[in-house]
């Protein structure tokens, strides 16, 4: 087993590398792209297990409702 390096007081990284990854303008971006609707159409197609598993969810439940009346 390896051993693992732990820092228990790590002095805080210098402010400009805090900035150099802070980018809001990429953060509203793909708020925007996922919260629309074309946004999620895409990422309900980009993951096809989830798809598959809604579409089996749903005609199970449309068999049960059209199965039960006689």
């Amino acid at each position: 087993m390896t051993r693992i390096k732990v820092e228990i007081d790590r002095k805080d990284p210098p402010v400009e590398r805090i900035r150099r990854y802070k980018n809001y303008k990429k953060f509203v971006s793909e708020y925007h792209r996922f919260h629309s609707q074309h946004g999620l159409s895409e990422l309900w197609y980009r993951d096809k297990k989830r798809l598959a598993y809604v579409a089996i969810i749903i005609a199970l439940i449309l068999l049960w409702l059209f199965g039960s009346y006689k």
